[in-house]
């Protein structure tokens, strides 16, 4: 014959028994606590995409100023006059 555990209730610990807790009840003008949730920051976007020149990509894709260069002859990267896009270098390296 085995022992049987009862499972102990949180509200018989506080003194507080199940039936009374069902009881109470909230009325629609009485305010529900709720946490604060974060609100979003709205962040102003340049119009212009980032561009960062050979170097900085060579570094952001971990790889030589060399390999880049070997990407855009070979037409997987291409690049505008003020850099690389970094955002659609990424999307194309990937593609």
């Amino acid at each position: 014959m085995g022992l049987r555990y009862r499972p102990l209730r949180a509200d018989a610990a506080i003194g507080v028994s199940s039936r009374d807790a069902t009881r109470t009840s909230m009325t629609a003008s009485e305010p529900i606590d709720r946490p604060s949730v974060a609100k979003p920051v709205s962040r102003r976007r340049s119009a212009k995409p980032a561009t960062v020149s050979t170097s900085a990509l060579a570094l952001h894709r971990d790889c030589s100023r060399a390999h880049v260069a070997k990407l855009e002859a070979e037409g997987v990267l291409q690049r505008q006059r003020d850099g690389f896009p970094l955002d659609q270098s990424r999307v194309d390296y990937l593609r």
